[in-house]
């Protein structure tokens, strides 16, 4: 209604930072700053790229169920951990060459015991510690950005990234 009845907004433009979490230190390993228009699934193999170590696991949610994020996964010796669509087929059409096994394995497992056990044998639930990571991020950064232009967008995102990061350690419980 806004929109049509005053025009377009001339500086409201979405963006999405997309996070990768280290579940077991809390701290952001990888960050990226894209427009609303890109896909969620389409920037997770940049966000591994960004990872120097050893990844044991990729906790992502439906958004980046697809081949090829399997694939990026797996390239990084990693364990995907991505729940499928609703209704996803154990083996994919026929113009699919070389499909990682685990997305197939994972409907397969889904259909045998139930998708609620199936996340608690994969231990899914950690994913609600990457969620936590980005809401630590809005709650002390903020949910908007200030800088006007894309560049410097980015570069108010990383110099966010780390505060947090410098921030993390410091409020982790000791146990």
């Amino acid at each position: 209604w806004k929109v049509r009845v005053h025009g377009k907004d001339k500086r409201r433009v979405w963006r999405k930072l997309h996070l990768g979490i280290d579940t077991a230190t809390g701290e952001i390993a990888a960050h990226a700053l894209t427009s609303s228009e890109l896909h969620d699934g389409a920037e997770l193999p940049g966000l591994l790229e960004q990872v120097g170590g050893p990844i044991a696991a990729v906790y992502a949610d439906k958004a980046c169920d697809s081949f090829g994020i399997h694939r990026a996964i797996l390239a990084r010796k990693a364990r995907p951990v991505i729940p499928p669509r609703n209704g996803a087929a154990i083996r994919p059409p026929p113009r699919f060459k070389d499909t990682p096994p685990t997305r197939g394995a994972a409907v397969a497992r889904i259909a045998e015991i139930g998708r609620k056990a199936w996340k608690e044998a994969t231990g899914y639930h950690r994913r609600s510690l990457a969620e936590t990571g980005v809401a630590r991020y809005k709650t002390i950064i903020g949910p908007g950005l200030r800088a006007r232009t894309f560049t410097n967008q980015k570069a108010e995102a990383a110099i966010g990234v780390r505060c947090i990061n410098s921030f993390t350690p410091l409020g982790m419980p000791v146990s």
